[in-house]
């Protein structure tokens, strides 16, 4: 029985208080010192006793140690040190008994592998490390009954032949071993000496492993492997402190294990991904997760490749030593095999790309070594890796002075073009041919749906060159359907790694590309770019079609790249004037696709918008240039002429082309935003913002009105199905978006471009848009009558020009209005509308048509009618609240057809009064919602009551003020308007009063607005709130308020901004803000005309009729460039001056000369179509000379000013986009 020194020592090692136990352990175990120090003879006496006292308390601390030591983290370093070193006694004394056991050799040494383990659990790497180096010292020594061999000399692990045959001690020298990797691994030492020690005890281990079971094997290898691969990432992220060779050597080790071992699979996985694995496998006995292994292993490459360039020699031996051992031990046995290992030099070929230029071809020249071993590469795997060589050889052939990338500085004076650089690079070229002539080949047979095909079905000197080359190859059978979906994603990742580069190149130089200089040489190199494009574009689709979304991981970066390969290949078919319509089948299928994006929609709009830009600028200049040399043909002129007619025809299509992809991928972007839009409406999307979209909208109506000017140049036939496919666009806009402004661009380019199309041809061969849309399926009446109204508003503004055709067109418009359109019950108010147009139409062009009054009365018979049979008339108006608004609003308009037709009628105050108690009448709840009827009330009703205000200011009769003034309120607080803009644009309109009040507000006003807003709608201080958002309001205001507080403390009493001395000066510079843009809106001149008026009032009420205003005038404009000023001085001249960055000039006209210079313009923009445009004009004695010109910067009309025999001043007005210029010229005044 233990003795109770016994019983306290174990109790104490058990419990959690053992502070101090390594004293009383070795006092304790103090006997076994005698047998150190006593003779050998006398030892075996001694070591009996010992161990029948101690051996029990021996085995029974032995026991409980490493149950103590297992978590470390329960115990603090202190009290580890000392338990270890109560282990490493007892194991001592244990070793000093084992003469005295009945067991194997080694069964002291079982003990010290688990202290081994306990010391590696503690962090203690350099102890467990020295001890396991000690037991594998003490193995040499054993003795197994063999033959003992000589002592190897150099040897850290024993010989098989001593203790072979005993699996315990095979499986326990192995363990040992792999122990000794993972304190190395987990030490993370800087000393080469410990890694130099691993390397050695991988190499001397084989053979122990060779002999342990299955099981065992499996085990201990897996651990082998993953601490090794783990020393190897060190060493390669610390490469800066480690002997090169010596890393080589471990890479090359690690990788041979891992293609020996369970982990085969995964080893191509061994080189490519960011560091975001940290966490690895802590017990030998846990399983390794292979998306762990896949994380682990890719760490080498990326560890590598971000090192310092000065080591490029090292990064590419080290990349090379991994490329060449993991072909060399794996022989891409299966197609995962070769897929992986293909990841595996995309990525490297990647860094070596964006890392170094000077890494690009010693990897190019390796990776054509290894795929012209057939022993180790299998097509089509070393076709992908010669692509891959290709790509880096195109990065570094003579560019390295550009940083390595395919990219143009753009200065052609100073740089040769880097286009024309890989050009005469042949030999690149039409390697790349050949490859994708065999690739092409290969994989065409599953790409059929998408046309994809080689250069060789092209009968072009490119095909035939690919073919000849492609002879070299051997003959590649196409992939069939089993395994082609495997290679697919490697092969299109082969592409993008060759495509990419080119088509930023391609795109970068596009101007250069579009103007061609070069030969048929430079062309036929360019067509193997071309195809390259090509083959991406159907490999990318056809992998898309038959992809899952789910499926598609890696996916999104041969989205954006194709894209820009799209435009590329389309840029090239304008240089080459090969393949166009395969360059827009490729883009069509993009834009039509399920995974495109609107972002990639919107690069697509802005890429062929340039596109179609530069190639309508180019056939510009190149018009102008024949004009200025067309008299140095001589007898050649007429085939001269026809070449350059040839050659503006030409760009002419090609620019039209550009800008139909960009308008068709415009409208599908419109279309797509739509649907997110009603998605997001329901919680099935992210935020979007209406404005953002509408934007949007109106942007495609612009570019399609650009291609419309475009299409009446070059291709008159499309232009009519293209402006009815962009309504019907337009118009699924505007079912999900009812304030869609209308296609008001779109609109006005078609009447512009009708206008144009028949001045001098047959007039009744005009069309409507009704005529386009009639027959479609995809847009409602309702658009139809909104078109149609954009259409005769824009044929109103084109009068002036045209009178007769446009007053033809307004015609037949409103008949098909009436007739066709405002052909429901519901649409009286319409109705009422257009016939009041139609006479006003009528009047214009002479003709005595019967009185609107007529017309109207019909309407308002119908309506009634209408709200009679739907029982929505008298006290049941709220339920008919549109149809009660239309009736009112066609009783306003009877009163003012009445006012025109019998003046002195007392119909006109009952209809007025009829109108208001309609309105009246309408019971709106409060808390009516935006989807509610109460904001189904139209816009124009609120611009029916300022006419209705007006007639009844003309009559006198200010009997209804008060009614008009509560409806118009309850208006705007239906639509929520905030009053600071209804009371903005009450005071803008001059609505606040009438004729005959003298108060700048009218009391009825005040009245109704004390009922919504309280008593601070009667101060001062609220209006000036309210106007804050508008300068030359807040002057009319203080202007108009003057009078009230005319003594100048009486403005101190008010807590506000109010001033009453507001000077001239700041008056007239208010009004000047607001005229000074060019054209005016009408609104400005209102307000700026009622800011003179009432300064005017003010300063002869005050007897200083000396600063009344002049008759001054000033405008401002800019065309591009350019800058403008116009101003008329006191005396009537007008002054005309152009600011440019180098010069300034200016022209003095009379009233005659301003004339004739708006009228001038007027026709300039008329007579767009023809040859020449030459004005004169005589004014003050000076004669004027205008004349239409043209450069490379566009066209211009010279206005020149001669006096006393020479010229005195010229004035050059930019034609601008879409004629902006002239047209800002015509409406100058």
């Amino acid at each position: 029985m233990a003795s109770a020194t016994d019983s306290s020592l174990l109790s104490k090692l058990e419990s959690s208080d053992s502070t101090g136990i390594y004293p009383l352990f070795s006092d304790y175990l103090r006997p076994f010192s005698d047998l150190t120090n006593s003779k050998k003879s006398n030892q075996h006496s001694l070591i009996r006793p010992l161990a029948k006292k101690f051996l029990p308390f021996l085995n029974r601390a032995l026991s409980i140690l490493p149950k103590r030591l297992s978590d470390p983290q329960k115990l603090n370093d202190r009290f580890a040190l000392q338990l270890f070193d109560v282990y490493r006694l007892s194991l001592d004394c244990l070793e000093s008994l084992s003469s005295q056991l009945s067991c194997k050799p080694y069964s002291v040494h079982v003990q010290r592998v688990r202290m081994v383990h306990c010391m590696e659990t503690a962090g203690q790497y350099s102890d467990a490390e020295a001890e396991g180096f000690r037991i594998l010292e003490s193995f040499k020594g054993m003795d197994f009954g063999v033959r003992k061999s000589a002592k190897p000399e150099g040897k850290l692990v024993p010989d098989v032949v001593n203790g072979g045959d005993d699996k315990e001690f095979v499986l326990l020298v192995v363990e040992v071993v792999v122990t000794l990797v993972k304190c190395a691994a987990l030490g993370q030492m800087k000393d080469d000496d410990v890694y130099r020690r691993v390397l050695v005890l991988t190499e001397e281990v084989r053979p122990w492993f060779r002999l342990l079971d299955a099981n065992a094997y499996e085990k201990l290898h897996r651990v082998l492997v993953t601490y090794l691969g783990k020393c190897t990432l060190f060493l390669v992220g610390e490469l800066a402190c480690f002997d090169g060779k010596l890393v080589r050597t471990l890479c090359y080790a690690s990788l041979s294990e891992y293609a020996i071992s369970s982990l085969k699979d995964q080893i191509y996985k061994v080189t490519c991904i960011s560091f975001l694995a940290t966490h690895f496998m802590r017990d030998h006995y846990t399983y390794l997760n292979p998306q762990l292994t896949l994380q682990f292993g890719r760490r080498i490459c990326s560890s590598i490749f971000s090192l310092q360039e000065d080591m490029s020699s090292l990064i590419m031996d080290i990349s090379i030593c991994v490329l060449d051992s993991i072909a060399l031990e794996c022989k891409f046995e299966t197609e995962s095999t070769g897929i992986e290992y293909v990841e595996l030099v995309s990525y490297c070929a990647n860094k070596c790309r964006t890392t170094s230029t000077n890494l690009c071809i010693t990897m190019a020249t390796h990776l054509d070594k290894i795929a012209g071993d057939s022993h180790q590469v299998r097509l089509p795997f070393g076709m992908i890796l010669r692509l891959y060589a290709a790509g880096l050889h195109l990065v570094s052939s003579d560019l390295k002075s550009r940083g390595g990338h395919l990219i143009s500085s753009g200065d052609a004076k100073n740089d040769k073009s880097a286009i024309r650089i890989l050009i005469d690079e042949g030999n690149i070229l039409q390697n790349v041919a050949a490859l994708l002539g065999c690739c092409g080949s290969y994989f065409r047979n599953g790409c059929k749906e998408y046309g994809m095909t080689s250069s060789a079905d092209y009968a072009d000197p490119v095909s035939q060159s690919c073919s000849h080359l492609s002879s070299g190859y051997e003959a590649c059978k196409p992939c069939t359907q089993k395994n082609e979906k495997a290679y697919l994603f490697v092969y299109l990742n082969a592409l993008r790694f060759i495509c990419h580069p080119l088509a930023e190149l391609v795109n970068s130089e596009r101007k250069q590309l579009i103007n061609p200089t070069e030969g048929a040489f430079f062309t036929t190199k360019l067509c193997i770019i071309q195809d390259a494009f090509y083959q991406f574009g159907d490999i990318f689709l056809s992998y898309q079609s038959r992809t899952y979304e789910s499926e598609r991981d890696g996916f999104d970066e041969n989205t954006k790249v194709v894209l820009s390969v799209a435009a590329a290949a389309f840029t090239l078919s304008i240089r080459t004037k090969l393949n166009m319509k395969r360059s827009m089948h490729l883009v069509k299928n993009i834009i039509t696709s399920e995974w495109i994006q609107p972002q990639g929609l919107k690069h697509l709009v802005a890429t062929f918008h340039n596109i179609g830009v530069l190639l309508y600028r180019n056939k510009q200049i190149k018009e102008l240039e024949w004009r200025k040399c067309n008299d140095r043909f001589g007898h050649n002129y007429f085939q001269a002429k026809a070449l350059v007619f040839h050659c503006l025809v030409d760009l002419e299509n090609k620019a039209s082309e550009a800008l139909k992809l960009c308008c068709k991928a415009s409208w599908t972007c419109v279309k797509h935003l739509c649907d997110s839009f009603v998605e997001k409406s329901t919680g099935l999307a992210g935020d979007l913002s209406e404005s953002a979209i509408l934007e949007f909208v109106n942007d495609s109506c612009a570019r399609t009105a650009f291609l419309l000017d475009v299409l009446h140049r070059c291709d008159n036939h499309k232009l009519k199905k293209t402006m009815a496919e962009s309504l019907e666009h337009w118009s699924f806009a505007g079912k999900v978006f009812e304030m869609l402004p209308g296609p008001v661009l779109l609109v006005k380019q078609w009447v512009k471009l009708e206008c144009k199309h028949c001045a001098n041809a047959d007039v009744d061969s005009a069309q409507t848009l009704y005529f386009l849309l009639s027959s479609s399926v995809k847009v409602s009446k309702r658009t139809i009558g909104i078109i149609l109204e954009q259409e005769l508003l824009a044929y109103e503004e084109m009068s002036p020009l045209y009178q007769e055709f446009c007053q033809k067109m307004q015609l037949d418009i409103i008949g098909i209005l009436l007739q066709d359109v405002y052909v429901a019950p519901d649409c009286c108010l319409q109705k009422s509308r257009i016939l009041v147009k139609k006479a006003r139409v009528l009047r214009v062009s002479g003709i005595e048509v019967v009185n609107p009054l007529l017309f109207v009365e019909c309407v308002l018979v119908d309506t009634k009618f209408f709200l009679k049979q739907n029982k929505v008339y008298g006290e049941e108006c709220s339920s008919g609240i549109p149809a009660c608004h239309q009736l009112a609003a066609t009783y306003c308009l009877r009163a003012l057809c009445t006012q025109e037709a019998e003046p002195n009628s007392k119909k006109i105050f009952q209809d007025i009064r009829a109108a208001l108690n309609l309105w009246s009448s309408v019971a709106i709840p409060d808390n009516c919602s935006a989807d509610g009827p109460c904001f189904l009330v139209p816009e124009n009703i609120v611009l029916l009551l300022y006419n209705v205000i007006d007639l009844l200011s003309v009559k006198g009769c200010t009997d209804f003020n008060h009614d008009i003034y509560r409806l118009m309120t309850r208006l705007f607080k239906w639509k929520n308007v905030p009053p600071e803009n209804f009371l903005a644009m009450l005071w803008e309109c001059r609505r606040t009063t009438h004729a005959l009040c003298i108060s700048p507000v009218n009391e009825e006003l005040i009245v109704n607005l004390s009922e919504y807003y309280g008593e601070r709608s009667v101060s001062v201080a609220f209006w000036m709130h309210c106007l804050k958002g508008s300068l030359p309001l807040i002057v009319s205001f203080q202007q108009s308020f003057s009078f009230f507080f005319s003594n100048p403390q009486g403005s101190s009493n008010h807590k506000s901004s109010f001033r009453s001395d507001i000077t001239v000066g700041e008056v007239k510079e208010a009004a000047f803000e607001l005229i000074s843009s060019v054209p005016v809106p009408s609104r400005s001149v209102f307000v700026a005309g009622y800011l003179y008026y009432d300064l005017c009032e003010r300063l002869i009420s005050s007897g200083r009729l000396i600063e009344m205003p002049s008759k001054g005038f000033s405008r401002s404009f800019r065309v591009e460039a350019k800058e403008f000023h116009v101003s008329v001085n006191d005396s009537g001249f007008v002054k005309f001056m152009e600011w440019s960055q180098k010069s300034v000039s200016s022209i003095l006209l009379g009233k005659f000369g301003a004339v004739w210079l708006v009228n001038m313009a007027g026709r300039l923009m008329a007579a767009q179509g023809e040859r020449s445009f030459t004005s004169k004009a005589n004014d003050m004695h000076r004669p004027f000379l205008a004349q239409r010109c043209a450069n490379k910067a566009g066209r211009y009309v010279s206005i020149v000013e001669y006096g006393e025999g020479r010229r005195k001043g010229v004035v050059m007005v930019l034609e601008g986009v879409d004629g902006e210029g002239w047209q800002t010229l015509a409406g100058l005044f």
